[in-house]
């Protein structure tokens, strides 16, 4: 079973990039003017992390299932197109157009197909390919 709760971020003190530690806030009520967060109801967290969402809501994981996790996913490194919204792998020592791009970080799955990805509203989506089909 979930629940819900308010975290506060530990500052600097990430288990890997993107990826923060957290503190739990036991309280009686959760606020809506604090961070919020799912749990598992019948889990005791060492050292609680964000990791993954729960619905639109980040989800807390214990930073010891965190190897499992991420040996599934790589970190990739994308250059947006302002205007497009088209993404590409960004490649170390590359420069960026400040003025036409940014670069936003993504954990996904390994084998990702970047040529399939586009950047919209604050998100990754994934453009799936039209399969076009005869009509005769």
């Amino acid at each position: 079973m979930k629940r819900l709760i308010n975290i506060e971020l530990k500052e600097n003190q990430n288990y890997a990039e993107l990826i923060p530690y957290v503190e739990l806030l036991e309280q009686k009520y959760v606020s809506p003017d604090m961070p919020i967060a799912v749990v598992d109801t019948s889990k005791k967290y060492k050292n609680p992390v964000i990791y993954g969402s729960y619905g639109n809501l980040p989800m807390v994981r214990d930073s010891d299932e965190m190897p499992g996790l991420l040996s599934k996913v790589k970190l990739f490194k994308f250059v947006v197109n302002k205007d497009t919204g088209r993404v590409k792998e960004f490649v170390a020592g590359e420069v960026i157009d400040q003025n036409a791009e940014f670069l936003v970080p993504y954990y996904l799955p390994k084998d990702t197909r970047v040529d399939q990805l586009v950047f919209n509203e604050g998100r990754i989506d994934w453009l799936k390919p039209v399969v076009e089909q005869d009509v005769n």
